[in-house]
């Protein structure tokens, strides 16, 4: 295998198959110990917008004006 003018290689089909390379999967590329290891991204999901704001209003002031005078030290 050779890398190409701009850097580029191609996987022989075999190791595509085997390791579920396919079109527009992200790998990334790893040097470790003086070696290049090609793998597959590992994406860690993130947490969906509206589950924070629901966590948010889980713990949501039930008496303003308590919380309003807490905070205002009186």
């Amino acid at each position: 295998m050779k890398v190409g003018e701009r850097g580029q290689l191609t996987i022989p089909k075999q190791l595509r198959d085997r390791y579920g390379l396919y079109p527009n999967v992200e790998v990334e590329l790893i040097e470790e110990h003086g070696q290049i290891i090609l793998r597959r991204a590992i994406h860690v999901p993130q947490p969906d917008a509206w589950a924070n704001v629901v966590g948010m209003l889980r713990n949501a002031v039930q008496d303003i004006d308590r919380e309003l005078d807490e905070m205002r030290g009186r």
